[in-house]
């Protein structure tokens, strides 16, 4: 009976736990001026990761240019982004995402043109990477997939 009612308590617990970051995610994706993506300017030179809108709760993709001016955020997704890259045209990126739940990976493309935001692998598998092929059709990865080493 004890056990039971402590499987419970933790279901319910990392339920409210979930529930609370998918509501803060909505607020501040709605609440967003710019949007969910926004696009790279003219005068970025440098890609980095940082948390420093985020509270801690996530690692977001900024730009600046090499003085370490003009900085800008370009994702609006409340994710803990691992690796990422872009492609020659600076039309897309691709990210590894880091569920904070599971600490699986999953690898994503954002188009920077369209806003659009496609998950690439199946979240069962963990997959990582950050580069693109030279003529960018391709994306160069690393996936173990479930239950293999």
């Amino acid at each position: 009976m004890m056990k039971s009612n402590k499987f419970i308590i933790v279901a319910l617990l990392v339920l409210a736990v979930t529930m609370i970051f998918f509501i803060k995610g909505y607020l501040n994706r709605k609440n967003s001026e710019e949007g969910i993506l926004h696009s790279i300017p003219s005068s970025a030179e440098i890609l980095f990761l940082s948390d420093r809108d985020t509270g801690h709760q996530g690692r977001e993709i900024y730009s600046m240019s090499v003085d370490g001016k003009d900085i800008t955020r370009i994702t609006y997704l409340n994710g803990y982004f691992g690796v990422f890259g872009i492609d020659r045209s600076k039309k897309h990126i691709v990210a590894t995402i880091i569920n904070q739940i599971t600490k699986r990976k999953s690898l994503w493309i954002l188009d920077l043109k369209t806003g659009e935001i496609r998950q690439l692998t199946d979240p069962k598998n963990d997959a990582e990477g950050n580069s693109f092929s030279p003529d960018g059709e391709w994306v160069v990865f690393h996936m173990v997939v479930a239950g293999e080493n």
